[in-house]
């Protein structure tokens, strides 16, 4: 396993990433958005990176959906997970992307109508409280990022003032 170290702006280095990249490497896995400063990684510049590479490549975009455009077949990745609860869905429910033609292993096995991927009943309030909470989302996402890019300038403004006092 390999850690990445990150620059000032909380990004990993591109270069970092391709010296560290090896033969045996056979999964990336990456958060696309940080949780507590909001950085997102260069994913769509990672995936081309991997693009002749044995590597599956995941980004957990948890914290970017719902932000900002995720469109899979633009980033590259192989694998992308989300989760409900980050756009004021309920709490475990979420999606897993699998790019098709990707070969996944999974722990359990059952469930004719899942492809025999995952056997049990789905829970169906969560996935329909997930639609909605996907369709207020989109109705509210330009005014949401509007609102977190205010706290941020606010919150550097104060720091700037507090540390360095101007």
């Amino acid at each position: 396993m390999t850690y990445l170290p990150v620059n000032s702006n909380g990004q990993i280095e591109l270069q970092a990433f391709k010296e560290a990249l090896t033969d045996d490497t056979i999964l990336v896995s990456i958060m696309y958005g940080n949780n507590e400063m909001g950085t997102l990684q260069p994913i769509a510049k990672i995936g081309e990176l991997l693009e002749n590479h044995q590597a599956l490549f995941h980004t957990d975009a948890v914290q970017a959906f719902g932000l900002i455009p995720l469109q899979v077949s633009k980033l590259g990745v192989d694998l992308l997970s989300v989760s409900a609860h980050k756009i004021n869905g309920p709490r475990g429910v979420g999606f897993l992307y699998v790019k098709e033609g990707t070969k996944l292993e999974f722990p359990f096995h059952g469930g004719e109508q899942e492809r025999k991927r995952r056997a049990g009943t789905e829970n169906l309030a969560g996935i329909a409280g997930f639609k909605e909470a996907l369709a207020i989302m989109r109705a509210e996402r330009i005014a949401k990022v509007e609102l977190y890019r205010d706290f941020k300038q606010n919150m550097a403004a104060i720091f700037q003032k507090k540390w360095f006092g101007f």
